[in-house]
């Protein structure tokens, strides 16, 4: 039988009669029994008193109909965008999944998935256009997955997908879900007469290493993960691991406000550290050189980027003494290494514009490399693009003379991302152009991209300089590289970035993994780098 519960019989509004049945259930209630007494007292003292009484008890059970009406169910609203379920309700299904999974003993898995780069992609879009990248998410995510599966918008470019329960998810199919999706959605994305291409990082967490049992906590550590798979790089998958910390409740996108006020008490602490990221020589795939990248080790926000460190030491004014640190890492870990006989690889160190117009800036260097027993041929000097933005000064112009005089070569980033002036190229005596990888991105794919690779690699054929590529994330990306005639590549999809305690037994690694794969015949290289910057394999 069926039980029939009071807001279903609220619901129900008979056609006859049902003023007076709802009239009078209010007067059967506990607040109208004061009324009774005036009632009494009305038919004592007469029918018009009587009456006058019993009109006002009508009014007040009417009116105490209305406030006794069950309170209305929240409404829960689509994204205004995408059509999809908000947050709220999906943390509502994702309840639902994991009493499914404690009465079946089924699993369940959350995925968060984020695009790469949003600021980027905002900046050469207009506002109906992301919208419309974030609608083809939505529906790219909706033809992977099943219909039981919940898919849901999250604040900012970001999305959940909470699988329905099942009796398999494991680590192995969740992450061959996540290349599918990813597969899925780094497929170009047709705007009117123009393709845009986009990357996606994706986190997920298991329901087994859920560190709440709640869904609000399961949520949250599928965001963790999001997070370190957006600050490991772009197309990145990771899986929540107990290391990760305690889940972020908030949106993994835009965590690191208010660093100004922390980068000097950092720089003092030992926080900030240098890491590093092998380059490769593009047509051969062999190892040819490191390039220091600064890392953070913030205890709230975690391991923190050069896109979120640079910002807040320039706006501090601190960019000479976060050089400085930074020369010290790289100086020690080359001088570390040179105890090594097998490699000594050439460092790549980047320099800031405010240290580059101290005088002293080219001694400094001299000392280190004397100090740490080092020449020049074991130092590269990475500018910033913002240098070629404008005239640099003389100062500047003295600094890289010097150091171009004491072996050191100079190279710069991020090209083709500003304007620059070829005879700026001479005057600065560059030796080797890095692309941006802006436009390093899906020139697999995307034609526009493929020009502009190509026109730059020929452009710097035709000035006598090496090309490099960063931000490497795919092989398709680098076999296409090589066909365009680049010399360096450093990416992703070719090694991670590494500490310095873990990046001589990733070398020792990758040296016996060329050793292996090298033929009998073929000819042996060099077993030291130099100012060439020659590879190690045997």
């Amino acid at each position: 039988m069926d039980t029939v519960t009071r807001g279903d019989m609220a619901a129900v509004r008979p056609q006859r009669g049902g003023w007076l049945r709802t009239v009078t259930a209010s007067l059967c209630r506990r607040q109208m029994l004061p009324y009774l007494p005036a009632m009494l007292c009305g038919a004592l003292l007469g029918a018009q008193a009587f009456v006058l009484v019993c009109v006002t008890a009508l009014i007040v059970a009417w009116a105490c109909r209305i406030r006794d009406e069950p309170p209305p169910q929240p409404n829960h609203r689509p994204d205004p965008v995408t059509g999809l379920m908000q947050e709220a309700e999906a943390t509502q299904a994702v309840e639902g999944f994991l009493a499914q999974s404690r009465d079946t003993g089924h699993r369940t898995a959350c995925f968060v998935v984020g695009l790469d780069a949003p600021d980027q992609l905002i900046a050469r879009t207009t506002t109906a256009e992301f919208d419309a990248v974030l609608c083809k998410i939505a529906a790219r995510l909706a033809t992977v997955l099943r219909d039981n599966d919940v898919i849901a918008r999250l604040e900012g470019p970001c999305f959940l997908v909470a699988l329905c329960t099942g009796p398999r998810a494991d680590l192995e199919s969740l992450i061959q879900i996540a290349l599918r999706l990813q597969s899925t959605l780094h497929l170009p994305v047709s705007i009117g007469d123009r393709d845009i291409f986009i990357s996606v990082h994706v986190g997920f967490c298991q329901h087994s290493r859920a560190p709440d049992t709640d869904a609000s906590g399961f949520v949250a550590a599928a965001r963790t993960a999001a997070k370190a798979a957006r600050d490991q790089g772009r197309a990145s998958i990771r899986a929540f691991t107990p290391d990760m910390g305690t889940p972020q409740m908030e949106p993994a996108a835009g965590p690191t406000q208010g660093l100004d006020s922390e980068i000097g008490w950092a720089l003092d602490a030992g926080t900030l550290r240098g890491f590093f990221e092998p380059e490769f020589i593009a047509a051969t795939g062999v190892f040819c050189g490191i390039r220091l990248r600064p890392r953070w080790l913030h205890a709230t926000h975690g391991l923190l980027t050069e896109k979120e460190i640079l910002p807040a030491v320039t706006h501090t004014g601190l960019n000479v003494a976060f050089d400085d640190l930074m020369r010290q890492y790289a100086f020690q870990a080359v001088s570390g290494w040179a105890k090594t006989p097998s490699y000594l690889p050439v460092i790549g160190l980047p320099v800031s514009l405010p240290s580059l117009q101290d005088a002293r800036y080219a001694d400094k260097l001299g000392l280190e490399l004397e100090r740490f027993d080092l020449t020049g041929a074991n130092l590269r000097l990475i500018l910033p693009e913002a240098i070629v933005a404008t005239e640099p000064a003389e100062a500047v112009l003295r600094s890289l003379a010097r150091c171009h005089g004491m072996g050191i070569a100079i190279e710069l980033a991020g090209f083709g991302a500003t304007s620059c002036t070829l005879p700026l190229l001479r005057r600065l005596n560059i030796q080797c152009i890095w692309i941006a990888p802006e436009l390093v991105t899906r020139c697999d794919h995307d034609k526009g991209h493929q020009g502009l690779v190509a026109g730059t690699i020929a452009l710097a054929a035709r000035l006598g300089l090496k090309v490099g590529a960063t931000g490497v994330s795919a092989l398709g990306e680098h076999a296409q590289l090589v066909q365009l005639g680049c010399d360096y590549v450093q990416g992703p999809s070719l090694a991670p970035i590494l500490s310095q305690d873990d990046l001589p037994g990733w070398l020792a690694r990758h040296h016996a993994k060329a050793t292996a794969l090298t033929p009998p015949s073929a000819p042996k290289t060099l077993k030291r780098f130099n100012a060439q910057r020659v590879s190690l394999p045997p």
